[in-house]
């Protein structure tokens, strides 16, 4: 008989549907809860019955954990809080006449430049290449360019 290590569920999480997922995963003998969203784990942890060995943890924990036993060198990864309170300063130092300005200090838009910057990681650009691309780019699209460059 094989056991599984690893259960990856994907679904559109719904009340209805999540408690019952949460409890049933619950009943293993011990075992970790995630999601990408670090928003969702109080609620997960809700749903879990007191003293228990199965245990929330963000997402970003679950994966430097898991890539530390691979590679005990690797350097520490950054939660979602932390990558948004670092979009967050940089945007607090932006010049006044800056395009992103009337924005910067709203989180949607500080979730927006994560999201922009984790595509942009994707497809292995780097702040240094963005830089490069906006110098060569006129008008507003340049200049906004080179501030998501400055901010990232």
């Amino acid at each position: 008989m094989s056991v599984k290590r690893i259960e990856v569920l994907r679904l559109v999480p719904t009340p209805a549907n999540l408690q019952g997922l949460v409890s049933r995963f619950s009943r293993q003998p011990y075992g970790i809860i995630t999601s990408f969203s670090d928003g969702r784990l109080p609620v997960l942890n809700e749903f879990l019955p007191e003293g228990g060995l199965v245990d929330v943890r963000a997402f970003g924990d679950v994966v430097r954990q898991f890539h530390s036993v691979l590679n005990p060198a690797t350097p520490r990864l950054v939660s979602e809080r932390q990558f948004l309170t670092a979009v967050n300063e940089a945007c607090t130092e932006l010049v006044s006449g800056s395009e992103f300005r009337r924005v910067a200090e709203y989180n949607g838009f500080h979730e927006t430049v994560r999201d922009v910057i984790r595509e942009l990681s994707h497809w292995d650009m780097t702040p240094e290449a963005l830089a490069k691309l906006a110098a060569r780019l006129s008008g507003r699209v340049g200049r906004l360019t080179t501030e998501l460059a400055q901010i990232w």
